[in-house]
């Protein structure tokens, strides 16, 4: 689904933000409000391959991502 179409499915100007790691100090985007918050099920973890931040295409370096299990 296209974050487009996510949005078209939610009440006019509902749309909350899980942020962490960078984007809790620097989110490159304008918001009303800001909660502190927990989510359980899922934790912090280096498990996503980049190449635009870190690495190169031959070697991607690993950026944060939630995984399942924990929380955060």
């Amino acid at each position: 689904m296209m974050l487009r179409e996510f949005i078209a499915t939610l009440p006019a100007g509902e749309l909350w933000v899980f942020g962490y790691g960078s984007l809790m100090w620097s989110p490159c985007f304008s918001y009303k409000e800001k909660r502190l918050a927990r989510v359980h099920g899922y934790h912090r973890a280096l498990c996503i391959l980049s190449t635009r931040y870190r690495g190169t295409h031959r070697k991607p370096g690993l950026v944060m991502g939630l995984c399942r299990g924990g929380s955060c």
